[in-house]
C-alpha cells in the first residue's frame, strides 16, 4: 500500500521534505518527489506572511496528504475501506471505549505543534463538531494557519459513526429502552443521538439482526432434536405484556422440559381476537405448537396451567397429544384455598397444616408411578393423616407410606378433630370434583418452573410498564430467549474445596430464610456475534430492514376525531370556575 503523507516521512527523507516545506514559504512553487515515488507540488500561500499556510498536492491518484495510518489526521481512503472492512468490522466490538471529559480533551491538544512550522496549536481555532450523535469531529490549527489534526473521535461504518451504531446495539442488546439510556446521557451531559437515529437504526440493522440469529438458532435447536429421534415433552405457558386486563399482546413459549430450552414462541395482538384479550392465550398456544408440529415433530406430552380454553383446544383438536398439568400452578391454587378457610375463627386448627398439605401434593405428583389411579387416592388419603389415621380404605392406596409413628411423635402433632369445622373445611378443599378431577393430570410430574424463571428473564427485555409495537416485542422476546438458552446449562459454582456454592435469602412468600444456590456467571458470547452481525449488516444490508416501529399500533376500533375537537369538549373538575 502506498503511503504519502509528507509531515510523517521517516529517515533523512523527512528533514528533506521539512526544508523544501520552509523553502516554499520563500520561493516559487517546488516539486518532490516523495520516497514512495510520487510526485508531490508544494505551493506557496499568497495570503499574508502571519497566515501562510503550505498546499500539498499529489499528482498521482493514489496520494493523500492524510493517508498515512499513522498520521493524526489519518483517514482512510476509498481503496483501504474496502480492503480494511472486514478487519475493522471485526475490530470495532472488541476495541476499548472511553469516556472523556471536554476539559480533558482540550488539555491534550493544547500540546499539538504544527508539523509544517512547527508552531504551537490557535487555541482560539479549534473547532468541534457534536452534531452526529456520540461523534465528535475536531479540527486544529496551527498559528500559521496550518491543519495541524482533522481527527474523529470514532470510525465510520458505512455512513455511520460507529460509536452510533454500536451503543444503539447495545441499549437494545441489554434490554434497556431508549428513554433510560437518554436519561442517564442528560443527566451526565453526554452527547447523545435523537432517539429518530435510534428507531431508524433499529429497524434497519438490529431486529434483522436480532430475528436473524433467533431462527438459525431455533434452526440449530431443531436438527438436534430431530437427530435424537425423540418424541417432544413440552411445557407452555402464556404472558401478558401489561399487569391487570388490559393486556395488548400475549407472548406464549414452549419449552422442551428434557433440555429447559424454549423451543418456540408466538405474540398475538389483541386485535387478532376481536379485542378480548381473554381469547389470546389459547390462539398464541395453537400457533406455537403448530409450528413445532409443521416442523415434523411428535409431541408426547404438553404441560401448561389449567386454562379452560386450552384444555378444551387440546381435547378437541389433539386428543393424541398428553395434556398434563403444571403442579405448581395446582399446588397454588390450592394453597389459595387453605389461605382463605384457615383464617376464619372456626377453622384456626386448619392454618399450621397448610404448608404440609402442599407439600404433600407435590409428593403426590412425584411417587404416584404415572397412575392417575394411585395419585387420586393418595392425595384423599390426607383428610384420614390429618386426624390420626394411617390405615384406611382404598382400591390402590390403602395406608400412609410413611413408617409408624411413635408416641412422643403423635404428641407433637397438632392433629384435627374428626369432623370439627377444621376438618370438614379441609375435606371440602380436598375432595373437590374439579380438583380431583384436574389432578389426575399431574401423574407425569410436570411442572413449568424453568418457564417461570424465563418470564421473569422477559420482563428484562419487556417490561410491562414500557409500550411495544408488534415487532419490537418479538424482537425483544427472542433477546430473551436466546438469553436463557445460552445459559441453560450453567453448573452451581463450587468452592475451591469443591463444595456447591449458596447463598442466603429471606423469602416473603414462607417468611423463612433459605439456601439458593450460585450458578455460574452468564455468557454473552452470541451477543458479541450479533454485534459484529450489526455491523455487517450496516456495511453490506444483507437483511432486509423491518418497517419502521418507533410508532405503536393502536389498537382502538374507531379512529381518534380531531385534537381541536378533542380540546374542545375537554371538561375538568380541577379547572376554576
Amino acid at each position: 500500500m502506498k503511503r504519502a503523507a509528507v509531515t510523517r516521512l521517516v529517515s533523512s527523507e523527512t528533514q528533506t521534505v521539512r526544508d523544501t516545506c520552509e523553502a516554499a514559504m520563500q520561493t516559487e512553487p517546488v516539486t518532490i518527489t516523495s520516497m514512495y515515488g510520487d510526485l508531490v507540488v508544494i505551493t506557496k500561500s499568497s495570503e499574508p506572511s502571519q497566515s501562510q499556510s503550505v498546499s500539498v498536492t499529489a499528482l498521482t491518484d493514489s496520494f493523500s496528504a492524510i493517508d498515512d495510518p499513522k498520521d493524526l489526521s489519518f483517514q482512510p481512503s476509498q481503496s483501504q475501506s474496502t480492503s480494511q472492512s472486514s478487519a475493522t468490522a471485526a475490530s470495532l466490538v472488541d476495541d476499548r471505549k472511553f469516556l472523556v471529559f471536554d476539559s480533558q480533551l482540550d488539555s491534550l491538544l493544547s500540546h499539538l505543534i504544527c508539523p509544517i512550522c512547527h508552531c504551537p496549536c490557535n487555541k482560539d481555532d479549534v473547532v468541534k463538531k457534536c452534531n452526529e450523535g456520540t461523534l465528535l469531529h475536531i479540527e486544529v490549527h496551527c498559528l500559521s494557519g496550518h491543519t495541524i489534526l482533522d481527527w474523529q473521535s470514532q470510525p465510520q461504518v458505512g455512513r455511520m459513526a460507529a460509536g452510533n451504531l454500536l451503543f444503539c446495539a447495545s441499549t437494545l442488546f441489554s434490554g434497556q429502552t431508549f428513554a433510560h439510556v437518554q436519561s442517564i446521557a442528560e443527566f451526565l451531559n453526554l452527547k447523545f443521538f435523537s432517539h429518530t437515529t435510534f428507531y431508524d437504526i433499529q429497524h434497519t440493522n438490529l431486529i434483522p439482526v436480532i430475528m436473524a440469529a433467533w431462527e438459525t438458532h431455533q434452526q440449530s435447536l431443531f436438527t438436534t432434536l430431530h437427530q435424537q429421534g425423540q418424541p417432544l415433552r413440552l411445557c407452555g405457558d402464556g404472558r401478558m405484556d401489561s399487569p391487570g386486563f388490559s393486556a395488548k399482546y400475549c407472548c406464549y413459549s414452549l419449552m422442551d422440559m428434557d433440555s429447559d430450552k424454549v423451543l418456540a414462541f408466538a405474540i398475538v395482538d389483541v386485535t387478532e381476537t376481536g379485542g378480548k384479550s381473554t381469547n389470546m392465550e389459547v390462539l398464541a398456544f395453537e400457533r406455537c405448537l403448530k409450528q413445532l408440529l409443521d416442523n415434523g415433530f411428535i409431541v408426547d406430552v404438553v404441560a401448561t396451567d389449567r386454562h379452560v380454553q386450552i384444555r378444551s383446544f387440546m381435547k378437541k383438536s389433539y386428543p393424541n397429544i398428553r395434556h398434563q398439568f403444571d403442579v405448581w400452578h395446582v399446588v397454588k391454587s390450592v394453597r389459595k384455598h387453605l389461605y382463605t378457610i384457615s383464617h376464619k375463627r372456626a377453622n384456626m386448627d386448619l392454618a399450621p397444616w397448610s404448608q404440609s398439605i402442599c407439600n404433600h401434593l407435590w409428593w403426590c405428583a412425584a411417587n404416584c408411578d404415572h397412575s392417575a389411579d394411585m395419585l387420586e387416592e393418595m392425595w384423599c388419603s390426607l383428610v384420614h393423616h390429618v386426624v390420626n389415621v394411617h390405615e384406611f380404605a382404598g382400591n390402590v392406596y390403602v395406608k400412609c407410606s410413611h413408617d409408624p409413628l411413635t408416641e412422643a411423635e403423635q404428641l407433637c402433632k397438632k392433629w384435627l378433630t374428626p369432623l370439627s369445622p377444621a376438618h370438614n373445611a379441609l375435606k371440602e378443599v380436598v375432595l373437590n370434583k374439579a380438583l380431583l378431577k384436574d389432578i389426575r393430570q399431574l401423574n407425569d410430574f410436570c411442572h413449568t418452573g424453568c418457564l417461570e424463571v424465563f418470564h421473569s428473564l422477559v420482563t428484562k427485555y419487556c417490561p410491562k410498564r414500557q409500550e411495544f409495537d408488534a415487532v419490537q416485542m418479538s424482537a425483544r422476546t427472542a433477546l430473551a430467549v436466546l438469553d436463557h438458552n445460552f445459559n441453560a446449562e450453567r453448573e452451581q459454582k463450587v468452592t475451591s474445596d469443591g463444595k456447591p456454592c449458596f447463598k442466603v435469602a429471606y423469602t416473603k412468600a414462607s417468611a423463612k430464610w433459605v439456601a439458593k444456590p450460585i450458578y455460574a456467571s452468564k455468557s454473552y458470547d452470541h451477543v458479541s456475534d450479533m454485534l459484529h452481525s450489526v455491523i455487517t449488516q450496516q456495511e453490506t444490508h444483507f437483511l432486509e430492514p423491518v418497517a419502521n416501529s418507533n410508532k405503536c399500533h393502536n389498537i382502538a376500533p374507531v379512529p381518534a376525531p380531531p385534537k381541536d375537537e378533542l380540546v374542545a369538549r375537554r371538561i375538568s373538575r380541577f379547572a376554576p370556575q
